[in-house]
C-alpha cells in the first residue's frame, strides 16, 4: 500500500539554524482527516515530544480493575503525578470529574474509583473466555480459561486516559536518541529537504492493529508508522512516502520471502519489524539469521537503502503461546546486526519497563500481541528519537502583535478538552513565507492566557518541557510587560542570530 503523507505546513530553510514545533497529540481532541471529515484525531502541545524527556505524560492508558471484592477498582500509572491534568475515556469523548468519578491521593501512582463512577472497570474474569469459545485459543498460563481477545476496539473501549504533570528524571528505562550517526543518508535528506520513500515489512503491528485510527472508532489516532511519517514532515517540511508490505500473523521467515516487495519499492531507508510472531518458536540464532538475510538482499539491490531494525513489544505473559524467554535474545540479535547505515529500535527494552509499572491490560490493543494507541505512540517516540534531534523538540518563535481583541480571550469555546483562544493575531518576522500568517495559541482550560501590554510589541515564546511561555518586550526599552506561562502550541521557526 502506498501512502503518500501530506506536506506540513512547517517552513524549513537549510541556511538557517532552526527549532521547529512537532505536530502533537493533547488530550485525545481533534484533527479531521482529509478524507473523513467527520472523524476526528487529536492534536496538541506535548505527546510527540518523546515521554521520557517530558514532565507531562499525555494519554497515558490505563484499565482500572476489581480484583478483590473488598477493593475499589483502581489502576496505577507509568510515574508518580505531581499533578492531574485530565482524566477521559480513550476516546477523548468523555471527561472524568476528579472526586466524583476518581480519586488520587498526591504522593501515589493509584488512582482509585469511588462509588458512583461512571468509569469502566472490570474484574479479571471479565477478562477471560471459557476455553475454545473464540476464534483463537488464547490458552491462559494458569489453565483456567482464554485471554479476552479483543479483534479491533474492544480493549481501548475499556480503557481510560490520563494526562498528568510529574516530577523530571523518573523514567529508569532506556532512552534512545538520534541515530544520526548510524543513519547518515537518511538524516541528510531529511535535513535537505528532500523526498524520502520508506518501506515497512513487518507483522500485524505494523499493519496498525489495534490504533483507534485503524479500528475506526475516535480518536482516529493513525498506527505508528503513519504517526512516523507525519513527524518526519512536521519535523523536517519534507514529503515522505511510506510503503507499508506488513502482513498480519507473519514472521522472518515470510519476511525473507517477501523482501522483493521492498526492492521494488526502491526505498532510501527500510524498517523491518518482526519477533512476536517468531517468539512462538523460532530460537533467536535463525531469527537473527533472516533478518541479516533480509537485509543482505535489499542491500545487493539498494546498496544505499538504510535500515531501522524494530526489537518488538512484549506480548501477554499469560498467553501461552509465546516464549517470552525469546524477545532478549531477539533484540540483542539485532543489536549484533546494527552499524553504519542500521539502528535498532528498541521497543522490547521499553515495554520491559513499562510492564514494571504497570499492568499488560494497560496498554494491549487485543489482550495479547497488540499495541493499544498509547503503545503506537511510543512506538512513534522511539522513532521519532531516532531520526529528529532532540532539540527540534523545542520552538523559538520571533513574533509581532498585530491585533489584541480582549474579548475573544473570555469568549473561549471547549473542543474536546481544549479551550481556544484566538484574540491574540501574530505576524511571523521571519522568514517570508510566514509573513502575514494567522497563528491560534492553544492553551488547557483554567490556565491564565498571554497578555500583551501594547500592539507591535515583539513577543518571544519558547517551549519549556510541555509549557509554552510568552513574554512581551517593550521595542522602545526592552523591558518585559510580561511573562505568563501557559500551555499551549505555536508551529515556527528560529531566526538566524
Amino acid at each position: 500500500m502506498r501512502k503518500t503523507m501530506p506536506s506540513s505546513d512547517v517552513v524549513k530553510d537549510s541556511a538557517m539554524k532552526r527549532l521547529v514545533l512537532l505536530t502533537v497529540l493533547a488530550f485525545c481532541p481533534a484533527v479531521a482527516g482529509a478524507d473523513e471529515p467527520g472523524k476526528r484525531w487529536a492534536v496538541g502541545p506535548a505527546s510527540l515530544r518523546p515521554f521520557w524527556r517530558s514532565e507531562t505524560m499525555v494519554c497515558e492508558s490505563v484499565l482500572f480493575l476489581h480484583d478483590a471484592p473488598d477493593a475499589r477498582p483502581s489502576a496505577s500509572l507509568l510515574f508518580e503525578p505531581t499533578r492531574i491534568v485530565w482524566v477521559g475515556s480513550s476516546s477523548g469523548e468523555v471527561t472524568y470529574e476528579g472526586g466524583r468519578d476518581y480519586l488520587w491521593k498526591p504522593g501515589t501512582r493509584q488512582i482509585v474509583l469511588p462509588p458512583g463512577s461512571t468509569i469502566v472497570s472490570k474484574t479479571p474474569q471479565e477478562l477471560r473466555r471459557p476455553a475454545g469459545s473464540q476464534r483463537h485459543a488464547l490458552t491462559h498460563r494458569d489453565g483456567s480459561g482464554e485471554i479476552f481477545f479483543g479483534a479491533t476496539h474492544e480493549y481501548h473501549d475499556m480503557q481510560t486516559a490520563v494526562t498528568y504533570e510529574h516530577r523530571p528524571g523518573e523514567w529508569a528505562g532506556p532512552a534512545p536518541s538520534f541515530a544520526g550517526e548510524q543513519l547518515p543518508r537518511t538524516v541528510k535528506r531529511l535535513a535537505q529537504g528532500e523526498p524520502l520513500g520508506i518501506a515497512l515489512l513487518g507483522d500485524s503491528i505494523s499493519t496498525g492493529c489495534n490504533a483507534s485510527g485503524w479500528a475506526g472508532v475516535a480518536p482516529f489516532q493513525p498506527p505508528y508508522q503513519d504517526l512516523l511519517a507525519l513527524g518526519l514532515e512536521a519535523a523536517y517540511d519534507v514529503n515522505v512516502t511510506l510503503e507499508n508490505f506488513a502482513v498480519g500473523g507473519t514472521d522472518t521467515a515470510w519476511g525473507l520471502a517477501n523482501v522483493g516487495k521492498v526492492i521494488r519499492a526502491k526505498p532510501d531507508l527500510v524498517i523491518l519489524a518482526f519477533g512476536m510472531n517468531d517468539a512462538a518458536r523460532r530460537p533467536a540464532g535463525q531469527y537473527q539469521a533472516n533478518v541479516r538475510a533480509m537485509i543482505d538482499t535489499v542491500r545487493a539491490a539498494r546498496p544505499e537503502a538504510e535500515f531501522i531494525l524494530v526489537a518488538t513489544m512484549l506480548g501477554n505473559r499469560d498467553w501461552t503461546t509465546l516464549r517470552h524467554e525469546l524477545f532478549p535474545p531477539y533484540r540483542d540479535a539485532l543489536a549484533g546486526l546494527c552499524g553504519p547505515g542500521i539502528a535498532l529500535a528498541d521497543m522490547t527494552s521499553i515495554w520491559e519497563e513499562l510492564l514494571k509499572h504497570k499492568n499488560d491490560c494497560d496498554m494491549t490493543g487485543n489482550g495479547v500481541n497488540h499495541p493499544n494507541d498509547f503503545g503506537h505512540r511510543v512506538y512513534a517516540q522511539v522513532l521519532w528519537a531516532l531520526l529528529i534531534p532532540e532539540g527540534q523538540g523545542l520552538v523559538r518563535v520571533e513574533a509581532e502583535v498585530v491585533a489584541f481583541l480582549p474579548q475573544a480571550l473570555h469568549d473561549t469555546h471547549q473542543d474536546g478538552g481544549w479551550a481556544t483562544f484566538d484574540g491574540v493575531e501574530l505576524r511571523i518576522l521571519a522568514p517570508p513565507k510566514w509573513q502575514g500568517k494567522r497563528l491560534v495559541v492553544y492553551c488547557t482550560p483554567g490556565k491564565e492566557t498571554p497578555l500583551f501590554h501594547k500592539s507591535g510589541a515583539k513577543c518571544r515564546f519558547e517551549i519549556e518541557e510541555a509549557c509554552l511561555v510568552g513574554k512581551s518586550v517593550d521595542p522602545g526599552t526592552g523591558d518585559a510587560l510580561t511573562h505568563v506561562p501557559f500551555d499551549g502550541a505555536l508551529v515556527g521557526l528560529e531566526e538566524v542570530p
